[in-house]
């Protein structure tokens, strides 16, 4: 440790600029690449010694120069060494004093060394203990990088557009229904609107053309969040979206919540960016998502808009790019006025990033979801028995309630209390097979609840219920 001590005292400017590189490296490698970091670290490394190069020459310039003499000086010695000789006793007292404050100005002087000394043992000890803990640290993330490489999934490029469904079982264990069942059109980047990709990015990743896949800023501003125990969403560049969705998972907090992110990360950065164009990258966010009309913009935008995705308005695109965030939640059909507050919401950020002006911000703000959306198509556009389709409303809707996933984009196995039986009844009376409604306007609705476990075992939404969602 004394070694160490004396090693760190004597070069103490070293240590701290071998500190700052390392540091560098590491926070380069997910920023600007390896290669430009280590030109950044040469700069640096520069910069740091000019003043040791400037104190180098100087010396060598005193070297050089030649010593001169100084006559008058030497003559001025001699002259006061006579005088010495010949000290009177008036003079010796003068000189008896000055030695008596010579002799306290080092009794002073060797105290402030002392407490001098002391200072700097305890800041060598600070020191030290700064440098060795930042060891640790630097230590302890590559250690954790080298985990997070190695424990990563398998980057395979065909999972980026293939999503497994969530299955639901009715209470006696047999599968009742698939959710998230992929209907896709796939559209390249130049068949996207102009207005749509201004409001993905506004809404999702303002600085998705300028990063390498991560975010820095908001990336260590959610870690901390995590850390301390928080959600802290919203740290995901649109390649770590396109990692989580294909290859890890949504868990948010704690330690797996890290985990999680950091491998979203190293995808995003190491395999994603490095394999794709950014235009390609976009074409992958956009046609993967479930987004409530279906897999991908095209196809939602044929279920809500009637048109195709080339086609749509400010105010149609806004809409799109907010169901990213959750299709479930802000579905036109069952939740219009999330929808439309949700809808504003990227109007804002549209407006705030400079893509859309006042003027039109509040001529998209005035065109209102429930003006923009076609009315929902009669039938069914899914393989879903219809009879289930109530009770699996209300099943969707609870698990979106407490625990913030979405079975149609997240796979889960999901074991309901629907009895199927009992089920099919409560449908046919709401379809008046089995019971005569007066005309078509009456509304109804029906819960059938186990006495012995309080359990729901069927429901009836709403009369005919067909559609999905």
């Amino acid at each position: 440790m004394n070694n160490i001590l004396r090693k760190i005292k004597k070069n103490p400017d070293i240590y701290i600029m071998i500190l700052v590189s390392i540091i560098i490296l590491i926070i380069g490698l997910f920023t600007i690449g390896f290669i430009k970091s280590i030109f950044v670290i040469l700069i640096l490394n520069i910069i740091f010694q000019i003043p040791n190069i400037i104190k180098y020459i100087n010396n060598k310039k005193k070297k050089n120069d030649k010593p001169t003499y100084d006559y008058k000086a030497m003559n001025n010695y001699h002259d006061k060494k006579k005088i010495v000789m010949n000290d009177t006793p008036s003079i010796k007292k003068v000189k008896n004093d000055k030695e008596k404050i010579k002799m306290k100005k080092k009794k002073n002087n060797s105290s402030n060394k002392k407490k001098k000394n002391k200072v700097q043992k305890v800041l060598q000890i600070i020191l030290l203990v700064c440098f060795i803990g930042s060891i640790m640290i630097i230590f302890a993330c590559i250690a954790f990088f080298l985990y997070i490489m190695i424990n990563s999934p398998k980057f395979n490029p065909d999972a980026l557009y293939k999503s497994e469904p969530s299955y639901l079982y009715a209470t006696d264990g047999t599968e009742m229904a698939s959710l998230g069942t992929e209907r896709r059109i796939l559209l390249t980047y130049d068949e996207v609107p102009e207005v749509l990709v201004n409001a993905i990015i506004a809404t999702e990743d303002s600085k998705f053309f300028q990063h390498n896949g991560v975010d820095l800023g908001r990336f260590l501003k959610a870690s901390l969040g995590q850390l301390a125990g928080q959600d802290a969403g919203g740290a995901s560049t649109l390649t770590m979206q396109i990692s989580k969705n294909a290859y890890t998972d949504t868990t948010s907090t704690g330690i797996k919540g890290i985990i999680r992110k950091f491998t979203d990360v190293y995808l995003s950065v190491f395999k994603i960016e490095p394999t794709y164009t950014k235009e390609q990258i976009f074409e992958f966010y956009i046609n993967s998502y479930f987004l409530g009309g279906g897999y991908g913009v095209e196809q939602t935008s044929l279920t809500y808009f009637g048109k195709s995705a080339k086609d749509l308005n400010l105010a149609e695109a806004a809409m799109i790019a907010g169901l990213f965030q959750s299709p479930s939640t802000y579905n036109p059909y069952t939740n219009p006025e999330g929808t439309e507050k949700r809808r504003k919401q990227v109007l804002y950020l549209m407006n705030r990033h400079g893509y859309i002006t006042d003027k039109e911000y509040d001529i998209a703000a005035q065109m209102t979801v429930d003006k923009i959306v076609q009315p929902r198509a009669e039938g069914t556009d899914s393989d879903i028995d219809p009879n289930y389709q109530s009770f699996i409303d209300a099943v969707v809707r609870e698990i979106a309630d407490k625990t913030g996933l979405d079975p149609y984009t997240t796979p889960m196995d999901i074991y309901t209390t629907m009895d199927p039986d009992k089920q099919k009844y409560v449908a046919d009376i709401m379809n008046g097979v089995t019971y005569e409604w007066e005309n078509d306007q009456v509304k109804a609705g029906i819960a059938v609840i186990d006495v012995n476990t309080g359990a729901v075992v069927a429901l009836g939404g709403s009369r005919n219920a067909t559609k999905e969602r």
